[in-house]
C-alpha cells in the first residue's frame, strides 16, 4: 500500500512540475519584459530632458571650487567640471571635446579619467553643459544594454533622408557593438 501511494505521489508530482516549471517561467518572464518595458521607459525621459547625449571619454577633471563657502587654507569644493571626447552622439552639437560639470549636490561618485561614460547632459542657466544626477552617467561597462536600445530608438526615429546623412559623416565606417555597422543597416544603399 505505502508503496503504491508513493509511486501515485511521484506519477503526481512529475505531471505536475512541467506545468509549475512553466508558470515560473512565463512569470519570470512578465518580470522580465517589465523591467525592460521600464528601462526604456526611463531612458526615452532621459533622452527627451537631455541636451546633450553622448558617449564619451574622460580626459581631464578640474575641482568645481565654491569660493563663497572657502576660507584661508580650506577649499569648499561644490563639484567637479570634466573634459571629455566624445565618441558618439545621439542628441544635441558637440565639439570634438565638450565639457561638463557633476555637483556633488547631485552626485557624490566622481568619474573617472579613461573610463568612458554614457552621459544625459542639460544646460544650467549659462548654458553650460550639467549632469542632474548620477544615472546621468553610466559608465559603458554598465551600459551595453542601454546603448542597444538607444541605438535601436534612435535609428527607428530618423527618416531616410537622416540615415543618409548620418552615413555620410561617417567616411570611415561607422561602428556599433564593435562590429562594422553597413548603410544597409540603417534602411539605405549606396
Amino acid at each position: 500500500m505505502s508503496r503504491r501511494r508513493s509511486v501515485n505521489t511521484t506519477l503526481c508530482l512529475v505531471s505536475i512540475l512541467p506545468a509549475l516549471f512553466a508558470t515560473l517561467a512565463l512569470a519570470w518572464q512578465d518580470e522580465g519584459e517589465a523591467a525592460f518595458s521600464q528601462t526604456v521607459t526611463h531612458l526615452e525621459a532621459q533622452f527627451a530632458g537631455a541636451a546633450v547625449v553622448a558617449q564619451v571619454e574622460v580626459i581631464d577633471i578640474h575641482r568645481d571650487v565654491d569660493s563663497a563657502l572657502s576660507a584661508p587654507g580650506v577649499t569648499a569644493i561644490s563639484g567637479y567640471v570634466y573634459s571629455a571626447a566624445p565618441s558618439r552622439v545621439w542628441k544635441g552639437a558637440v565639439a570634438e571635446q565638450i565639457t561638463f560639470r557633476l555637483g556633488l549636490e547631485y552626485c557624490d561618485r566622481k568619474l573617472e579619467i579613461g573610463e568612458r561614460y554614457l552621459i544625459f547632459a542639460g544646460r544650467d542657466n549659462y548654458g553650460r553643459l550639467q549632469l542632474l544626477s548620477c544615472e546621468a552617467a553610466v559608465a559603458e561597462s554598465d551600459a551595453e544594454t542601454l546603448l542597444a536600445i538607444l541605438s535601436d530608438l534612435t535609428a527607428r526615429d530618423q527618416p531616410s533622408s537622416q540615415r543618409a546623412k548620418f552615413w555620410r559623416n561617417c567616411p570611415g565606417g561607422c561602428w556599433v557593438h564593435r562590429r562594422p555597422l553597413t548603410p544597409g543597416q540603417l534602411g539605405h544603399t549606396t
